[in-house]
C-alpha cells in the first residue's frame, strides 16, 4: 500500500509541539508524479524504517481485545509508592501511558488509585522517532531535536494557550525525560487525532497528544485537580 505523507506545519510558540504527522492511503495514480519526492523525504526523516501498518496493525487485523479494568499490581503498586514519598501530588488519580501497546489502541489509562480501577482510556500519539529499532524495540530520547517520546515520570504543569488550543506544559521527573520541558514537551489535543481503534496512525515530535473529545476528559480532571497529576509513560 502507497500512502501520502500529510504535513501540518504549526507555528512554535509558548513550548508547543510544532508538527504533527498523519498517514492517509491515497489513489496510485495521483501519487505517482510525486513518489520520488515523497520518497526522499521519508528517507531524510525514517530512514529506511517499515511503513507504519507493519509497526502498528490496523485494530481489525488485531485478535478480539479484552481491555482490563486495571493496571497490573506491579505498574499500580509502583506509582503508588511514588505518591507516598511525594505528597505534593494529587494521591487519587495518575495518568499511565504504555507503549508496549500499540498506537492504534487504547494506551492512555486515567486510573483510580484508591478504587484500582481505569476510569477513562484513550489513543496518544508517540514521537515521529519513537520506531523499532534492529530488534524490534521502540527507540525513546531525551535529547533535543530526536523528535522522540522520553519514557519516565512527569509532572503536569501550566495551562496555557497555544496554536492548538489549550495544552499543559510537562516537567520530566527522571533521568530519562529531564529535558522535556526544554524539548517543548507539552500534553495537547490536535484535531487529526483519532479518538476511537484502529483509524490513521498519527505521529508528534514526542509529545503525548490526543484527541480533542479525549482531551476534554483529562483537562477536565487536570483542572479540578487541586495538586499536580503525575503522568507516567512506560515501556
Amino acid at each position: 500500500m502507497q500512502f501520502q505523507l500529510s504535513l501540518t506545519f504549526p507555528l512554535m510558540e509558548n513550548n508547543l509541539c510544532p508538527i504533527c504527522l498523519l498517514y492517509k492511503p491515497v489513489n496510485r495514480t495521483t501519487m505517482a508524479p510525486f513518489a520520488p519526492f515523497l520518497l526522499l523525504l521519508a528517507t531524510l526523516l525514517w530512514g529506511n524504517a517499515p511503513e507504519t501498518d507493519a509497526i502498528h496493525p490496523r485494530e481489525a487485523d488485531l485478535p478480539d481485545a479484552l481491555y482490563p479494568d486495571t493496571l497490573s499490581t506491579t505498574i499500580a503498586s509502583a506509582m503508588q509508592r511514588f505518591l507516598d514519598r511525594n505528597r505534593s501530588f494529587n494521591p487519587q488519580t495518575v495518568f499511565f501511558l504504555d507503549m508496549k501497546i500499540p498506537a492504534n489502541r487504547y494506551r492512555f489509562f486515567v486510573y483510580d488509585i484508591g478504587t484500582k480501577k481505569i476510569l477513562h482510556r484513550g489513543l496518544v500519539a508517540q514521537g515521529i522517532n519513537t520506531q523499532p529499532d534492529a530488534r524490534g524495540r521502540l527507540r525513546f530520547s531525551n535529547e533535543t531535536g530526536s523528535y522522540c517520546t522520553s519514557l519516565g515520570r512527569y509532572r503536569i504543569g501550566q495551562k496555557y494557550k497555544g496554536r492548538f488550543g489549550t495544552a499543559y506544559k510537562l516537567h520530566g521527573l527522571d533521568s530519562s525525560n529531564s529535558n522535556a520541558y526544554r524539548r517543548a514537551i507539552v500534553l495537547h489535543k490536535f484535531d487529526d487525532m483519532p479518538d476511537t481503534p484502529g483509524g490513521e496512525t498519527v505521529y508528534s515530535l514526542g509529545c503525548p497528544m490526543v484527541s480533542p473529545q479525549f482531551f476534554t476528559t483529562v483537562s477536565r480532571l487536570i483542572d479540578q485537580s487541586e495538586a499536580p497529576i503525575l503522568l507516567q509513560i512506560s515501556y
